[in-house]
């Protein structure tokens, strides 16, 4: 067991596959949420890590297989628009749009890795989804970060989305 954040281990199982636990103590809901909004994620064709939720000593935790992959969050800054520039367009629509239609309060670029040998524009956590806050400042849904990189202009607002996609996807 090795700790990657506060509350997040990295676990052996004893067939050697690496696992990604989230103690969500108190917060069974939360676990529930994710793996209710990864599920959505996958539905509408977006790649995401799909969580399960399993008590572990009697503690909730929301359990992903561990990923090989690149955070985008650790891509330099100066890089990030031409790593993004590689995503196709309309998937970067979807998963804004979704993201937005999960009431995903935590958007933030540090949420998604390029997974695989075609560096797939991957969503890892979805945890703070359907109605989840974030404490007394988690306000209301923000903006996507990643639609920062995709604008041409570095602001977020900017992003355009292709109306022909967005249509399909209704």
């Amino acid at each position: 067991q090795k700790e990657l954040h506060p509350g997040v281990h990295l676990l052996k199982d004893p067939s050697g596959n690496l696992w990604v636990a989230k103690n969500r103590s108190g917060r069974a809901d939360k676990a529930e949420n994710e793996s209710v909004a990864a599920g959505l994620t996958h539905q509408a064709g977006l790649p995401v890590v799909q969580p399960v939720v399993m008590k572990i000593h009697g503690v909730p935790h929301s359990v992903t297989p561990y990923v090989q992959g690149t955070d985008v969050s650790k891509i330099p800054e100066g890089e990030r628009a031409a790593a993004m520039a590689k995503v196709p367009k309309h998937e970067i629509d979807k998963h804004a749009l979704l993201d937005y239609a999960l009431g995903n309060k935590d958007p933030n670029i540090g949420n998604f890795m390029f997974v695989g040998k075609d560096q797939k524009f991957t969503a890892i956590d979805k945890e703070v989804t359907l109605s989840q806050g974030m404490g007394q400042s988690a306000g209301g849904v923000r903006f996507p970060e990643h639609l920062r990189y995709t604008s041409g202009t570095g602001n977020h607002l900017d992003h355009e989305f292709d109306r022909n996609h967005v249509s399909d996807m209704a």
